[in-house]
């Protein structure tokens, strides 16, 4: 039987390799956490042009989102 540890950092290598295959680049930073039944994964990627989070402002009450420019 594995370790706690050792499904942790099998998470993480499967999570880091689909990662790369699919997206093209991998995760910065990856950490996996095992509590009880509940997987908890957090990853940290370099993000760039055109896919860092979408900022949303409110403006009297109704939500906008920015325009890109595209």
């Amino acid at each position: 039987m594995r370790t706690q540890g050792e499904i942790e950092a099998a998470v993480c290598e499967g999570i880091s390799r689909f990662e790369q295959e699919y997206m093209g680049r991998g995760p910065k930073d990856i950490h996996t956490h095992v509590i009880g039944d509940l997987l908890v994964v957090r990853l940290s990627t370099a993000v760039w042009n055109g896919s860092g989070p979408l900022r949303v402002s409110c403006r009297g009450g109704r939500r906008s989102l920015p325009r890109t420019g595209h």
